[in-house]
């Protein structure tokens, strides 16, 4: 979260005194780009919970889902068939599942942001570029830390707890806890004062065991799951405020509504209502006169 907050707060800062219409395109698409790598990650982390590619979140448009599909390695047989619905296929060593698919989507699109980060090297975009390299090495630096960040979450996600140490200690618990009472029988203590005491022992121990089970995968859509997404949401929210205040409300709210407009989109014939107003949108949404 933090990384794409500082990377479009950068991407502002540094190239505020540029108020040309190609730079305001520019730092549009480059946040456009940061909330896609976001959202894509947010779907990603969340896979195994819920089954669904991270590339299918509405925040993409059909382009964009293409592009991701157009390298991806997995190969889907069918009964009748065992030719791969993917060009690349050929590349891949080994058979590839479709988790390892969804865990590559955000590398996909860093890559992506990555070349709209440098896409000004082509000319015609910003009047008044960078005033030093490192200046775009710092933002470049972002996605890199970003990158690094969604490794140790892909580490968390799938590493597997030691299964016969799960079993071994589930098993002395249980016995543990169903012995208890014989052994404090035989003890000089009241009968009520036993059976408090056996409950509350009962009660802790198995409440930190359903706490160890959540907490070994904190992702999904569960009641007890982290919020990743709602707290993705607040950082979208935080980059229109950096594009408010570079280049004004009107930019800002053209790149919420970038966003809005996938989220809310329905039937075939919404969907190609908006498809035509990204492309008009594309052509003609950065004269803010």
């Amino acid at each position: 979260y933090s990384s794409c907050r500082e990377l479009v707060q950068h991407v502002v800062f540094l190239t505020a005194h540029d108020k040309s219409e190609g730079a305001m395109e520019w730092r549009h698409n480059v946040s456009y780009r940061t909330i896609l790598l976001l959202r894509v990650t947010m779907g990603t982390i969340e896979f195994k919970n819920t089954n669904s590619k991270p590339w299918d979140v509405p925040e993409l448009n059909d382009e964009e889902k293409r592009d991701i599909e157009s390298v991806l390695l997995h190969c889907e047989k069918n009964a009748d068939t065992s030719v791969s619905n993917s060009a690349l296929s050929h590349l891949s060593h080994g058979n590839r599942q479709l988790i390892d698919e969804a865990y590559r989507a955000p590398i996909v699109l860093a890559y992506n942001l990555r070349r709209e980060i440098v896409k000004w090297r082509q000319g015609g975009m910003m009047k008044k570029p960078f005033r030093h390299v490192n200046e775009e090495l710092e933002i470049l630096d972002f996605v890199t830390q970003f990158s690094n960040a969604y490794h140790g979450l892909r580490i968390l996600a799938n590493t597997p707890f030691p299964f016969p140490l799960v079993q071994m200690g589930r098993t002395f618990l249980a016995f543990w806890v169903f012995t208890l009472p014989f052994a404090l029988c035989s003890a000089q203590y009241e009968l009520i004062g036993l059976l408090w005491c056996i409950f509350f022992i009962t009660y802790g121990f198995v409440g930190l065991e359903y706490v160890s089970t959540e907490l070994d995968d904190p992702f999904g859509d569960d009641a007890t799951d982290f919020d990743d997404l709602g707290m993705a949401e607040t950082v979208y929210e935080d980059i229109y405020i950096a594009i408010y205040k570079a280049d004004g409300d009107t930019a800002a709210y053209q790149l919420r509504e970038r966003i809005a407009w996938r989220k809310g989109k329905g039937g075939a014939l919404h969907n190609y209502r908006m498809d035509y107003m990204d492309s008009v949108h594309s052509r003609d949404s950065y004269s803010y006169s």
